[in-house]
């Protein structure tokens, strides 16, 4: 019995160490006065989440949030935005990274096979790609941004409301020389014409 009852004490004593050293290897907290020297612990490596655009289609099609995120490789991400019946300016920024491109289709656009803008370079602009516009058609605009490249690309995408003379629209996207054979209307829609019209009598 007392050779049992050592043996006992043994192995609780044993399951006891190999307690107390896990617990200090993996829960160990250390103080201001701990010198580590009893203390073993392992740092997990803090990474920041990646998010990964959905909104696959105009139907799923999300509100930009000026965050950043990933867009999966040869994949494409809807956008909804509300211009509040006010000129609406939209851009993307990707680090410089080329493969992307962003369409832009209008409130009353009825042709979807068409974009009524497409995202370029502007020298005016600090961003990858840039589009401004508006339309009389008040209500919500799509942006469509495609990621042609074989991997997933980060970028960003935001936009602005504002109110501005027609010259300044104009020149947002057209520099100081404006040319009107640049301006094409979605099929259905004379935005191009009534936007001459207004730059012409100087409203």
């Amino acid at each position: 019995m007392k050779a049992k009852r050592i043996l006992q004490l043994s192995v609780a004593l044993t399951l006891g160490l190999v307690i107390v050293s896990f617990t200090s290897a993996f829960g160990c907290l250390m103080d201001d006065n701990d010198d580590g020297a009893r203390c073993i612990s392992f740092v997990r490596a803090k990474s920041d989440p990646i998010v990964i655009a959905t909104g696959e289609n105009p139907g799923l099609a999300m509100t930009p949030t000026g965050e950043w995120q990933y867009i999966a490789s040869q994949s494409r991400v809807w956008y909804k935005i509300s211009d509040g019946g006010l000129q609406l300016t939209v851009w993307i920024d990707a680090n410089g990274l080329n493969g992307l491109a962003m369409e832009i289709y209008a409130p009353d656009q009825t042709d979807w096979s068409k974009p009524i803008g497409r995202g370029s370079f502007n020298k005016f602009e600090p961003h990858d790609l840039f589009w401004t516009g508006r339309s009389r058609a008040i209500g919500s605009w799509y942006a469509m941004v495609r990621n042609d490249n074989p991997i997933a690309i980060p970028y960003n995408l935001n936009y602005s409301r504002s109110k501005h003379s027609v010259a300044d629209r104009c020149s947002a996207c057209h520099g100081s020389d404006i040319e009107w054979d640049r301006c094409v209307s979605a099929p259905g829609s004379n935005f191009c014409d009534q936007l001459r019209d207004e730059f012409m009598n100087g409203k």
